[in-house]
């Protein structure tokens, strides 16, 4: 077999491989009511591949659809518009008026609406490359179609915790849009278009995968194709009321007579504050970051003398409250959520960081020194929202003896 046989084979399997997958929303259906906008993807009389919309006020008897045309059959029930998608195609209509049926406009460009007069008749649309030429048309207009368009959803963030979103739009040449959560756009309306523009919207409730579809529409009324943007919407869970923890007795303190007991904050002559353990040693915040994930204020920190602080054995180092903050040290890209027992657990994507934390998640990252890095251990990493919840381990971690397991 020739070289030139066997490419032109390829191609024509090629493009049947493609057509079969085609994502045709409706095909070969009697009695159709197209309610919305429908997407049909068509071969033009060049083979090159384009998308029809199509939209009605009645009913059509039968869409059949081929590769490269549709016969509609209309009745006198049947309305139904058909718009192209790209700049340098046309609607062919054949006949393109006959007994049983109107076409307007009268020459047909990129738009046209059929409606049905009378006795069922059949009627073929195709896509052409070559521009008709219309009687007394003027000439020298060129066809205004949107263009360099995109919908985004939370630019372009793979998750989100609310369904109360942001679509960045953006569309040149635009005048006017349709957004909707129906991918038939189902009860939406057109509005004006201002490029570009950041629109409030609402997913549909329940958490999973939300897809939201925008169509652009120019001056002229040519329009894009459907576009369309998913997010993961994961709300957060509402924590669980703090577990129940037996109560402990511990011993007296050996500094009761100087108002010091277990669990409480004190200080020096300097401004470092401890944490006085329930293991008699006493806890220093390495960072302020570190004391404000535990404390709001100062208010409770007591001042101490000298010579008693002095009697204290130094213990470890006081860790970020689990769930409050996350940690990262300037020489590693990495962050890492603080679980319990001083536990880091690298966060491995932005997504899972803004599902975990919310949009303003980067405000909740403390740069830690690489020296106090050494007070954690690494944990498993959290590839997914539903490996760590926040609120949960923070609930849970009721005091700094408590997440230190600190004890006599």
């Amino acid at each position: 077999m020739s070289s030139i046989r066997y490419k032109k084979y390829l191609l024509i399997y090629t493009l049947a491989a493609i057509l079969m997958v085609a994502p045709f929303l409706v095909k070969a259906v009697n009695d159709v009511t197209i309610n919305g906008i429908v997407s049909f993807d068509l071969l033009t009389d060049t083979a090159a591949p384009t998308t029809v919309l199509a939209s009605a006020g009645g009913q059509v008897t039968l869409l059949d659809v081929q590769s490269n045309y549709i016969d509609i059959t209309l009745d006198n029930l049947s309305t139904i518009t058909f718009n192209t998608t790209a700049p340098g195609q046309y609607l062919k209509i054949t006949p393109a008026s006959g007994p049983g049926f109107t076409a307007a406009p009268a020459c047909i460009t990129t738009t046209v609406t059929l409606t049905g007069t009378g006795a069922t008749t059949v009627v073929r649309l195709e896509v052409t490359s070559t521009a008709p030429i219309c009687p007394g048309g003027g000439g020298g207009h060129t066809a205004i179609y949107p263009s360099n368009y995109s919908v985004t959803i939370n630019n372009n963030s793979a998750q989100t915790s609310s369904a109360n979103v942001f679509l960045n739009l953006s569309a040149q040449n635009a005048v006017s849009v349709i957004v909707s959560n129906d991918p038939n756009f189902i009860g939406a309306d057109w509005e004006a278009f201002t490029n570009p523009t950041d629109k409030a919207w609402t997913l549909l409730p329940g958490d999973g995968t939300k897809t939201v579809y925008v169509i652009y529409k120019s001056s002229d009324g040519n329009v894009t194709p459907i576009l369309n943007d998913t997010i993961s919407l994961v709300t957060v869970v509402t924590p669980p009321p703090p577990p129940e923890v037996p109560p402990v007795t511990l011993p007296p303190s050996p500094f009761a007579e100087q108002n010091l007991n277990y669990g409480d904050l004190f200080k020096g002559s300097t401004d470092t504050v401890y944490y006085y353990g329930a293991d008699g040693k006493r806890h220093v915040f390495p960072n302020i970051g570190t004391y404000f994930s535990w404390y709001p204020d100062f208010s409770t920190v007591k001042k101490m003398d000298d010579q008693i602080l002095a009697q204290i054995t130094l213990g470890p180092n006081v860790t970020y409250k689990p769930g409050v903050k996350m940690v990262k040290i300037q020489s590693d890209p990495k962050v890492y959520a603080v679980d319990s027992h001083g536990v880091l657990r690298w966060i491995v994507s932005e997504e899972i960081a803004e599902g975990l934390y919310g949009l303003n998640w980067q405000s909740n990252i403390d740069d830690v020194s690489v020296a106090f890095f050494m007070d954690y251990t690494m944990g498993d990493p959290i590839t997914s929202i539903s490996d760590f919840n926040p609120l949960v381990v923070a609930a849970q971690s009721i005091d700094i003896n408590t997440d230190m397991q600190l004890s006599l």
